[in-house]
C-alpha cells in the first residue's frame, strides 16, 4: 500500500516532489510512499512527507483509491490519494527536489494529472486522459 498527498498552498500551486527511485524515477510527483509494517496510512503519509519535504500535513483527508500496475519494472500498488495542508518551509530529501507547480501546468505524468484532477485541482477530459495513460507503461484504475 501507498498513500500519497495534495499540499496546495496560497496561490494554488501544488507541491510535487522528484521521485529518486522505483518506476518513477525522475518524475515529478506528489510526495508520499510505501506504508510500512504496523503504520496506518495517516502515520505512514506523515512520515512520508516529513521524509521528503520536511513538512508537517494539516487537514489531511481522504480523496481516491487507485490500483496502480508499472508493467515494465513489475509495481503493483493500491494507491491511497489524500489532500492536505503543508506545514512548514520545504526541503527535499538527499538526492531529490521539490517545486511548487500550477496544477494546470503541462507536461504532468497521466497519473499525476489523474490524482490532480480527482483532487478537485485541474479539469481533464477523460477519453484524453485514458489515451495519455494507455501511451505510458502505467495503469491507474480508480476503486472503492
Amino acid at each position: 500500500m501507498t498513500a500519497i498527498v495534495a499540499c496546495v498552498d496560497g496561490v494554488g500551486h501544488v507541491l510535487l516532489v522528484r521521485q529518486r527511485g522505483g518506476p518513477f524515477a525522475g518524475a515529478w510527483l506528489l510526495p508520499g510512499g510505501g506504508v510500512d509494517d504496523g503504520e496506518t496510512l495517516e502515520e505512514a503519509l506523515r512520515r512520508e512527507m516529513r521524509e521528503e519535504t520536511g513538512c508537517e500535513l494539516a487537514g489531511l483527508r481522504a480523496v481516491a483509491r487507485y490500483e496502480v500496475d508499472e508493467r515494465t519494472e513489475d509495481f503493483r500498488a493500491l494507491v491511497h490519494l489524500f489532500a492536505a495542508r503543508a506545514i512548514g518551509e520545504p526541503r527535499p530529501e538527499d538526492g531529490s527536489a521539490f517545486r511548487w507547480a500550477s496544477p494546470l501546468d503541462a507536461g504532468f505524468h497521466p497519473a499525476l494529472r489523474r490524482e490532480l484532477a480527482d483532487a478537485g485541482l485541474r479539469s481533464e477530459d477523460d477519453a484524453a486522459l485514458e489515451r495519455a495513460m494507455r501511451a505510458t507503461s502505467v495503469s491507474m484504475r480508480r476503486v472503492g
